[in-house]
This record gives C-alpha cells, structure tokens and sequence, in this order.
C-alpha cells in the first residue's frame, strides 16, 4: 500500500475510546482499517485503528473532538508467525479482573520497537514469586515484588499491578506476547500449592540491559572510557548514575526515565 509510510496505529484504553475514535476518522478521507485482536487475545485490549496521515495532524484532530487514545505510533509489521489458538482460558479475569493499556510508545532502548504498558485491576502480587519460581533467569526483586524476564529481544516486566512489554516488533507481536504472559500469570495461580515462592533477590538481567537506555556517546565525562564500561560498573553498584551527565539532558528525559524504571525494577541503586 503506497500509504504505509504514513500510516499509524492508534491505540485506546477503552471499548468506548476505540468507538468514538472510528465514528470521528470514518468521515474523512483519509485510509482507515480496524484491527482486532486475534481470537487468543480475546477480552484482553481493544481494537486498534490503522490510518493514514501525519502524527501532528492525526494528534490534533483527536484532540479537536476530545477523542482519548493511548498511544499513537508509526505502523510496522515485522511478526511472520501465524496468531491461531483458541481464547484465552476464563481465569484471567478472575485472577487479573480485567486489563486497560495505559501507553503506547516507541521503547527507549529501541526506538524501532514498542513499549507497552497495561494495568490490571486486581493485584497479583502474591502470584509474582511463583511465577519467579517458574522461569529461568530474569530478575527478581521481592521488595517490590517485581519480575522482569527476556523473551528474545524483548523485556517484559511484571508488577503488583501492571504488565510491561518492552522492545515489541509490532502489535501483533504484542498480542503474541500478551498472551504468554497471561499465561504465565495464569500458570503461577493453578500451581500455587505446589511450587515454592521465591524469596532470595535474582540478578538475572545485565548491564546490556542498562548500556541500551544510555546516550552511547562514550564521551568519559563519568570516569569510565566507554558507555559500556559506565553500564557495567552500575550494574556491580560502584557508580552512580548521576555522574552520566548526557543523561540529564533534556532530549535525554525518556533514556533517564527508562533507565530509572530498569533499575528500579531489577532492584538495583538508583543513586
């Protein structure tokens, strides 16, 4: 389609939000396609709107008819695998009550990719340590409790009431992960008289996980020759993160803010 290098994804909140979004763009002339989410993700999130035209005109015309969205971003389609299966097993909302993504936005650590991030409406935070104890590697920071586990290039991230999907490729592979995590949550709860909690901190995420969300300018402005070596030295605790002063820049805000919730996350100094 000559369009696509125009063409966006908006993304909403709620059922609502999605239908006044379609009756408002339906009238102009621009290219627009529902997409809804596949048969495995059912209930999960709403629709989504592939359109044409400009972010800061398509931004504007929302905000003319007070139309809510979260997230509005550039569309791209990288997924190849097929998305069948059937719905997703009816405990999810028992144990989740129900999802609402918060944002949408190109990843911090890979501005070619997605981060999106969903809350739930009941908390699951007695559901993180099994799941801990369900997975290999990853972090885990029972202070919090938060769980934070690799998927391929992607960093997905569990919280007391939250879910976040760094690095997608596109929606549809966030659907595709969606899904497993749900799984996974869903897995901790029909397990949860049988498999122990975890209770020690894990230290499985790196400093590649840390080097990513830095400026990468290796101007040694913090002591250290490189960016490299700078994210290795926070990850072992013997810097801090304030002597990276590119980083407190403003066009660096999102980088900070990023890194901020990574350590945060991991259970690691933030200062």
């Amino acid at each position: 389609m000559a369009f696509l290098d125009m063409a966006h994804l908006l993304f909403f909140s709620r059922e609502e939000d999605f239908h006044a979004a379609r009756n408002v763009l339906s009238s102009s002339q621009r290219y627009l396609e529902v997409i809804e989410a596949p048969r495995f993700c059912a209930g999960f999130v709403p629709p989504v709107i592939l359109l044409s035209g400009h972010k800061n005109e398509l931004r504007a015309e929302l905000k003319r008819h007070d139309v809510a969205f979260c997230g509005l971003v550039q569309y791209l389609r990288r997924t190849t695998r097929q998305l069948d299966g059937g719905p997703p097993r009816s405990m999810w909302k028992e144990i989740l009550g129900a999802l609402t993504t918060e944002s949408v936005r190109d990843s911090a650590s890979d501005p070619t990719r997605l981060r999106i991030e969903l809350r739930t409406k009941l908390n699951f935070s007695g559901l993180i340590p099994l799941m801990a104890a369900l997975v290999r590697g990853g972090a885990y920071n029972p202070q919090v409790p938060s769980l934070a586990i690799e998927e391929g290039h992607r960093l997905i991230a569990f919280f007391p009431d939250s879910v976040v999907i760094s690095r997608c490729d596109d929606v549809y592979d966030f659907w595709f992960q969606l899904r497993c995590s749900v799984e996974l949550i869903c897995e901790a709860f029909e397990k949860k008289h049988f498999i122990e909690p975890v209770q020690e901190p894990r230290q499985g995420i790196g400093a590649i996980e840390i080097f990513r969300r830095l400026p990468a300018t290796n101007c040694g402005k913090c002591g250290f020759a490189t960016c490299m070596e700078f994210a290795v030295a926070l990850f072992t605790q013997k810097t801090i993160l304030e002597l990276c002063t590119p980083l407190l820049e403003q066009d660096m805000n999102l980088r900070r803010e990023s890194l901020l919730w990574l350590l945060q996350t991991v259970g690691l100094r933030c200062t």
